[in-house]
């Protein structure tokens, strides 16, 4: 059975320390397919649990449209946005980055020079 961390942050609205546990998961959390959470769940449960996420998602892109501002003009009017066609939207997968990968990103789009003057300061504070 793997583990899970849980940690409390500090935030300044608390005066409540940070803390963290380690516990055994729950088997749930150890399922990797719908059909096996299903199983445990109940098929409504992931059904409404599926929706609820996509509605955030899909939220999350049309929050982006109303904020997005160019030149202190917002770049989509309403008109703009409700004329698009969603009835395929699907959710995008998310790829998340190691730092070792953002890093490389990001070093690999500066020019030789500069990225000779990072490694040079790195290799000085490594040797301190």
């Amino acid at each position: 059975m793997s583990t899970i961390i849980i940690n409390h942050n500090v935030n300044s609205d608390t005066k409540v320390p940070e803390r963290t546990i380690t516990l055994d998961c729950p088997e749930v959390l150890e399922k990797d397919s719908l059909a096996d959470l299903a199983e445990i769940l109940g098929e409504d449960f992931c059904v409404n649990e599926i929706k609820a996420q996509l509605k955030i998602k899909f939220r999350a892109l049309i929050r982006g449209m109303l904020a997005s501002m160019t030149d202190g003009e917002y770049t989509n009017t309403d008109e703009d946005i409700k004329a698009l066609d969603f009835s395929d939207w699907k959710p995008e997968v998310r790829v998340r980055m190691t730092a070792q990968e953002k890093a490389m990103k990001a070093l690999g789009s500066l020019p030789p020079e500069e990225r000779a003057a990072i490694f040079a300061a790195l290799e000085a504070d490594t040797a301190e």
